[in-house]
């Protein structure tokens, strides 16, 4: 055990640097900002997620209107692909997700977010 007698006496001075609770402070503020990035991209993903939704949902609604319209027999297929697609991509990966992830969507959804992964994932998949 070093004294603090022994170090003043080695040269070390007491009044340089940062005191521990200071560095306990700058780790928490480092900690706090780290998790501030990850909460602003995880909303950001999730903005992107629900623009490529909407993407989709007006695409899913577009194949309506070109029912109505006359066109060429040759789009038709293209809008076919299209709205087999929109299913595809509906359903989600849940078990990629993190729980967390999962039950920010339970949370959206209204519905109860305790328990395990595979609970969470069986709610979102009713």
């Amino acid at each position: 055990v070093i004294r603090k007698s022994q170090l003043l006496q080695a040269g070390v001075v007491m009044d340089a640097g940062p005191t521990l609770d200071e560095i306990h402070a700058q780790e928490a503020r480092s900690a706090a900002e780290l998790k501030a990035k990850k909460a602003a991209a995880l909303a950001e993903a999730m903005e992107d997620e629900e623009s490529e939704e909407e993407t989709t949902e007006e695409v899913a609604e577009a194949p309506a209107e070109v029912a109505e319209a006359p066109e060429p027999v040759e789009e038709a297929p293209a809008v076919e692909e299209v709205v087999e697609e929109a299913p595809a991509e509906a359903s989600t990966d849940y078990s990629s997700m993190t729980v967390a992830q999962l039950k920010e969507l339970l949370k959206e959804a209204g519905k109860p977010v305790s328990g395990k992964k595979a609970e969470l994932i069986e709610r979102l998949q009713e």
